[in-house]
This record gives structure tokens, C-alpha cells and sequence, in this order.
């Protein structure tokens, strides 16, 4: 697999392995493993929620694949964490085999989840900071910038910054538009059931564009 997109030089992510098992690396070539270092990304797609539906219909697809989240690998006393952002705790860490259960999972039971390393791994130790610094905010029902609280994607643009506070991933306008075209409905329903407006226009990230 290798990627299409064009980001920034500083910002291209390496394909570590196409499906995270419940161990920290697997042996996808059955002869090179490759185990999860403290600050690659977990691409994650869902089980089935209204919020998850919302964000898969308005966004771009990887692959065959579409991301509803994504969390940021720690490793603390040998043992490998996720920092991550969800409705339920806000932004938290939990244990890999946790967020790996929370995964949607593939016919033979393999959670959908892509693991990804920044080729440029300069800024990594300062981003993992960053992040642990947010644990504890609420999750950002909204979907707004600037306002205190944090949804998943939005967690990892906030943290990885150059070392002029420069965001290494791009945010762009949301419009939550579906294949048509248009507002998704899901989305539509979604913001309504809060009492509060799509936020079209706004600046935001999602895990699809991210990855």
C-alpha cells in the first residue's frame, strides 16, 4: 500500500502495517515485524454509532477503508497506550488492547485499524507532550476550533507541531457534504439531536483526510 495523498514533506506518514493485532507488531511479511514506537498514529474505523455514520458519510475514504478516529500511540513502563478522544471519557489514554476492541473488525475478526509513523520523527517527543497535556478535556461535540474541547482527529492536529508551533497536518473548511453533494442528512441529524448547528465553514480536521 503506499499513499496518494500530498501533504506536507514534514508531515508524510509511513504505512507501518495494514492491521494492528492484539500484540504491539505483527509479522506482516512473516519475516519483518513491525512493533509501534511512542507517537505513530492508529487510524481507526469504528463500531457502528450515529456519530461514527456521520463522519464516514461526509468524509473521503482510504482505500477501502473509512476512518471515524484516530489516537496516538505512548509507551510507558514497556507497556504500549493510546491516547484518544471519545464521547464517553472525553480525551483519555487507554490500553491498546482496549481501543483495539473498540474497533470495527474485519471477516476474520482482525480490528480495522492502520498504524502509521511520521518519516520525519523529529517532533514526535514534544507532540506526545502535547498530547498527554490534553487528557482530561471534553470531547468536542461540536466540532469547533478554539473552544476547550477536543474530538479525535482535532487531538492529533493540536499536538503534532513543528518547532514554531506550526501544525504538521493541514485543517481545511468542512462543508458535510455526502456523496451527493449536499449536507449529509446524517450529519444534519446528528448536530440536531445537540441543538446545534452543522458547523459548515468552519476549520477542522477528520482521521480521512489525516491519513
Amino acid at each position: 500500500m503506499y499513499l496518494r495523498n500530498k501533504i506536507k514533506d514534514n508531515a508524510r506518514i509511513l504505512v507501518v502495517l495494514m492491521f494492528v493485532l492484539a500484540m504491539a507488531g505483527c509479522n506482516c511479511n512473516k519475516e519483518k515485524p513491525y512493533p509501534l514506537h511512542s507517537g505513530d498514529l492508529l487510524f481507526q474505523a469504528n463500531k457502528n454509532s450515529r456519530l461514527v455514520d456521520a463522519i464516514i458519510n461526509s468524509t473521503t475514504s482510504f482505500d477501502i477503508l473509512s476512518f471515524s478516529n484516530v489516537g496516538i500511540v505512548i509507551e510507558e513502563n514497556s507497556n504500549l497506550y493510546v491516547i484518544v478522544a471519545n464521547t464517553v471519557n472525553g480525551v483519555e489514554i487507554m490500553q491498546l488492547e482496549t481501543f483495539l476492541k473498540n474497533s470495527a473488525t474485519t471477516n476474520d475478526h482482525k480490528p480495522m485499524v492502520i498504524a502509521k509513523r511520521l518519516q520525519d520523527t523529529t517532533y514526535i517527543s514534544k507532540s506526545v507532550k502535547r498530547a498527554k497535556a490534553l487528557v482530561g478535556k471534553p470531547f468536542d461535540i461540536a466540532f469547533l476550533p478554539n473552544n476547550e474541547a477536543i474530538y479525535g482527529s482535532e487531538l492529533v492536529y493540536e499536538s503534532y507541531l513543528d518547532n514554531n508551533n506550526n501544525p504538521l497536518f493541514s485543517a481545511h473548511q468542512m462543508f458535510f457534504r455526502d456523496s451527493t453533494g449536499n449536507t449529509s442528512q446524517q450529519c444534519i441529524s446528528f448536530f440536531e439531536s445537540y441543538n446545534l448547528e452543522v458547523p459548515i465553514g468552519e476549520f477542522g480536521t477528520n482521521p480521512n483526510d489525516m491519513a
